[in-house]
């Protein structure tokens, strides 16, 4: 008969077996045994009941606050890569503005009748 404080229970619910599996590493990388369990091996019932990820009772305390840090750091992370990605299409509007400028230039001097060069 297995004791209820080391017994295994469900501390976080996922939709997707890959994002069980990236906490369950995110656990074991942090000395946390943990288990991920779907619904079913058909992979049918896991979209509505989703894919749990178990850990001993003992460890259920520290295996959230673990994973609640790796949510923080992820949230974290999708800041900033939003941060860089306004950076990078400040720098795309800059560019473009540029060839725009230098092809209306261009432009303008073969309406003249000038070569530009």
């Amino acid at each position: 008969m297995t004791d209820d404080m080391t017994g295994p229970i469900v501390v976080r619910t996922y939709p997707t077996e890959v994002a069980a599996e990236l906490a369950r590493a995110t656990l074991e990388a942090n000395g946390v045994d943990a288990l991920v369990r779907s619904a079913d091996a058909a992979g049918l019932l896991r979209y509505v009941q989703g894919v749990e990820l178990l850990v001993r009772a003992e460890d259920a305390e520290l295996a959230l606050e673990l994973l609640d840090d790796a949510d923080d750091a992820d949230d974290a992370d999708d800041a900033d890569d939003a941060d860089d990605a306004d950076d990078a299409d400040d720098a795309d509007d800059g560019a473009e503005e540029w060839e725009r400028t230098e092809w209306d230039e261009t432009d303008d001097a073969d309406d003249a009748g000038g070569q530009e060069r």
